[in-house]
């Protein structure tokens, strides 16, 4: 299997305040999950649940405390072109075009030049930015730069998609039709989605399954399959399915889970 796997981690870090004692924190606690290629896991919780701290073990950007992170039963000791990270900020080159921003991963990989503008050119099709290829970063809106960042991301055709709030800076309509448009390239590129975001909605909506992470320390409270993403793949529309009476009681659902430990001071 080519299953990316987080097994009984957990992740603590240490700082000093000035010259006191070292003191450790616990963000994750024994958290175990997999992520195969062509499913969409969306991760939510509160703040303090450890979301982005599990994506950076995916990542490989951080090791464990304790536990593994495996891929495909070998043990991810760093960052690896089989795993791509898309951030809220789209951390693009601003000197360069869209299109050479989505090549120069492949540029990297010492793929010629008219190859990798032609992969270029087909995966800004993909997000459907085919016309403004040759647009400067600058000109572009903030939409249309996550869908280049997005783009740029599969250039190299990763097993796993990495995405750390990748719509949190969107405004409300523009983030809907990235939503739409995610789970389009999603399905085109066959990878493993795993998505952090703060919005219920959207993981209900995105995700094949969601995970609920309780905080302090962050731990998964809730694992749950749905199938909302492919009743829209299958040609139901997006506000027709967010607002079917099942769609709002998984949202119900979710959003129990998300504060089922929260203490209510009297």
């Amino acid at each position: 299997m080519t299953e990316l796997r987080l097994n009984n981690v957990s992740l603590s870090y240490s700082r000093r305040d000035g010259f006191g004692p070292v003191r450790s924190t616990e963000v994750l606690r024994r958290v175990s999950l997999s992520l195969a290629p062509g499913e969409f896991v969306a991760v939510i919780g509160r703040s303090g649940s450890g979301k982005t701290s599990l994506l950076n073990l995916a990542a490989g950007f951080v090791a464990p405390s304790e536990g593994r992170v495996t891929r495909a039963g070998e043990a991810i000791t760093g960052p690896g072109a089989d795993r791509a990270v898309v951030f809220q900020d789209d951390a693009l080159y601003p000197w360069l075009s869209a299109r050479d921003n989505v090549a120069f991963p492949l540029r990297l990989a010492g793929v010629g030049r008219i190859e990798r503008r032609e992969r270029a050119g087909e995966l800004l099709g993909q997000v459907g930015l085919a016309n403004e290829a040759d647009r400067q970063i600058w000109e572009l809106s903030g939409g249309q730069r996550q869908r280049v960042g997005i783009a740029r991301a599969l250039a190299a055709r990763p097993d796993f998609l990495l995405m750390d709030e990748p719509l949190g800076a969107l405004d409300a309509m523009t983030r809907e039709r990235m939503q739409e448009l995610l789970l389009g390239v999603w399905q085109v590129s066959g990878a493993g989605v795993l998505l952090i975001t703060h919005s219920v909605e959207e993981a209900l909506f995105l995700g094949t399954r969601v995970v609920v992470l309780a905080p302090h320390p962050g731990r998964i409270v809730l694992d749950r399959r749905f199938g909302f993403s492919q009743r829209f793949a299958d040609g139901e529309a997006a506000r027709v399915l967010k607002a079917a009476p099942d769609f709002i009681a998984a949202r119900e659902e979710l959003i129990t889970a998300i504060y089922a430990d929260e203490t209510v001071a009297a």
